[in-house]
């Protein structure tokens, strides 16, 4: 197996295609697998074509959730656009996923089922492990007491990632 990791694509579809073109990924090659470590929303235009890619792909994807992941995830449950999503560029996601007729409605879970996008955010996993390499978005779990890694990581709660 071959695999291609990318990670922080937050929107950029073009550029991130173009990534994976130049090092060579092909979609046909059954060895080929993209690992994303999280972070595929929020800042570039094109969140509907990475989820499109994706879906119509589902067998060559590892995604591993980020913290942008989470924020989409927030914003859906409050139903409700803060200061914070502006920032991050959330909202400017749920926008551009927004056909015209669901954005008049304002309802997040109904968009996020329409659009593909909580069918992504359930595909997401903390972490991924292959015999050499542990793929995460930002960090292990530590505990809290030593201040270190926590030993038994691979158990810990999603509050803990």
């Amino acid at each position: 197996m071959k695999y291609f990791v990318s990670s922080d694509i937050h929107g950029f579809y073009n550029e991130w295609k173009n990534a994976l073109n130049e090092k060579g990924f092909d979609i046909l090659n059954p060895n080929h697998k993209i690992i994303l470590c999280g972070d595929l929303f929020d800042r570039g235009r094109q969140p509907k074509q990475i989820i499109d890619f994706i879906l119509n792909n589902k067998s060559k994807f590892i995604i591993i959730k980020g913290n942008h992941e989470d924020l989409i995830e927030d914003l859906i449950e409050r139903n409700q656009s803060t200061i914070y999503d502006l920032h991050n560029g959330t909202s400017t996601t749920i926008v551009d996923l927004c056909p015209e007729w669901l954005i008049n409605e304002f309802d997040l879970k109904k968009i996020s089922k329409q659009t593909g996008l909580n069918e992504i955010l359930s595909m997401c996993q903390n972490y991924f492990e292959t015999d050499n390499y542990i793929f995460v978005h930002g960090w292990i779990p530590i505990d809290n007491y030593i201040n270190q890694y926590d030993p038994n990581w691979r158990n810990a709660s999603s509050d803990a990632w």
